[in-house]
């Protein structure tokens, strides 16, 4: 009471009703999200309160400014921030919900999974082009994508091959970030294309091989000649390497006893086939006299080399 003259008056105040009921909140939804994680929403800021207001989680776990998640109810207060969090579903396209109350007001908080996906990203095969002919054609790795369960791969017109494992014609499946290579034999004639066909899933793309001008004419070889060779042995020479040809040649040997051998496979004195990369390498029995000479003519591809053989004393 305040007194002025024979004045008194009288002056009061009054504070504000508690208020522990907070404006509506919410957390956006988080879709296609990773089967078995954590997920966290993003922070709410509380406001419209204006004493600690009772907080409590369903579904889940919160943290108020940062600090750590809990399950227990507890308060808060207006200006603080909230993030709730869960484990996201084990399953495909499947929600779960957490629900954070602050002084009644509830807020949800949902993730979804992703669907189950079982078509890859198209993916492309590097074509080969002037390859040998009859040669067993290997395309380039490439990697299968977007897939999220065991999907069914399959090949016509070859073999494939996951993670560089072994090659088969036998449906199968696949996985994210499996590697695949698929494998043919070239065509038998020049300018002439075999397809392979890889699916997967229901994507398909196709990896070709074109053969390039047939070349039957190999580099210039040299077959290392023999003296002193003992008399009436068995004489072996040196390998010498076939290059220069890109498709199956003929081989043969003339004159003596030679026989040949290819890649340390049995000796022979039929006419046969070589090709790029092949070892040869010759047979021929010695002379039985002193001071002789014994030869055989090789031929591969029309180009020929002579080998000798000469026996000492």
């Amino acid at each position: 009471v305040l007194s002025i003259g024979d004045m008194n008056v009288a002056m009061a105040s009054v504070t504000e009703a508690q208020d522990l009921v907070p404006d509506a909140f919410s957390f956006a939804e988080q879709r296609e999200v990773d089967r078995n994680t954590v997920v966290v929403s993003e922070e709410v800021t509380v406001a419209g309160i204006n004493d600690a207001a009772p907080i409590s989680v369903s579904g889940g776990s919160y943290a108020i400014d940062g600090y750590n998640f809990v399950t227990t109810p507890g308060t808060v207060r207006a200006g603080q921030t909230v993030r709730v969090r869960h484990s996201s579903a084990g399953d495909f396209a499947t929600t779960v919900s957490t629900q954070l109350n602050i002084g009644g007001v509830v807020g949800e908080f949902a993730s979804t999974t992703e669907a189950r996906d079982s078509t890859p990203s198209q993916f492309l095969f590097t074509d080969q082009t002037g390859v040998a002919t009859g040669v067993e054609v290997t395309s380039a790795a490439l990697g299968i994508v977007d897939i999220n369960v065991p999907t069914p791969i399959s090949v016509v017109g070859g073999s494939y091959s996951i993670n560089s494992g072994p090659f088969t014609t036998a449906p199968g499946t696949v996985v994210w970030l499996d590697e695949i290579r698929v494998r043919h034999t070239a065509a038998a004639d020049a300018h002439s294309t075999v397809d392979t066909v890889l699916t997967v899933g229901g994507v398909s793309d196709t990896f070709s091989s074109t053969t390039g001008s047939t070349d039957t004419t190999p580099m210039a070889y040299t077959f290392v000649d023999v003296s002193g060779a003992k008399r009436n042995r068995y004489i072996y020479s040196s390998p010498v390497t076939v290059s220069g040809i890109n498709a199956t040649t003929p081989i043969s040997v003339s004159g003596g006893s030679a026989r040949y051998s290819i890649n340390g496979g049995s000796y022979t004195s039929a006419a046969g086939t070589v090709r790029a990369g092949d070892q040869v390498r010759l047979e021929m029995r010695s002379s039985s006299a002193s001071y002789s000479t014994v030869s055989t003519t090789v031929t591969i591809g029309g180009i020929s080399d002579s080998w000798s053989v000469r026996t000492g004393r």
